[in-house]
């Protein structure tokens, strides 16, 4: 199902994105890998704030199914509509499959409403001990 560009999640600087996959390998799931890149921007162009990589490590590696949450923070990434076309996942073996996405899976990340680009101020500083 695609979605209106108007229908698409949103998230700002500092919000979780999250994709729930279900994914099984008889000798255990090691990683399982999402990017996604910002509408218009092939994956070997563009700067690296053109793109999120949402990932998930398995608490355990068994052989049966494991729905596992895909999450990236959104940190310095540009504005814009990101597209995810595929699912990148390694088993225990270290052996990669790629499953496509169709349709591909969209959302939007969107500049945030507060003009915040300074780390957090520091008040107070006891002595080592």
């Amino acid at each position: 199902m695609t979605a209106d560009d108007s229908e698409l999640r949103e998230f700002r600087q500092g919000e979780t994105v999250r994709l729930t996959v279900t994914v099984q390998d008889p000798h255990g799931v090691q990683s399982v890998y999402a990017h996604a890149s910002r509408e218009g921007i092939h994956q070997v162009d563009g700067p690296e704030t053109d793109f999120i990589q949402l990932a998930a490590i398995p608490l355990q590696q068994w052989p049966e199914p494991v729905v596992l949450e895909l999450q990236a923070q959104v940190t310095t990434q540009n504005p814009g509509v990101y597209i995810c076309q595929e699912i990148l996942a390694f088993d225990m073996l270290n052996q990669k499959s790629t499953t496509p996405l169709n349709p591909p899976r969209r959302f939007r990340i969107v500049e945030s409403t507060e003009d915040d680009r300074e780390g957090p101020a520091v008040s107070d500083v006891g002595e080592f001990s």
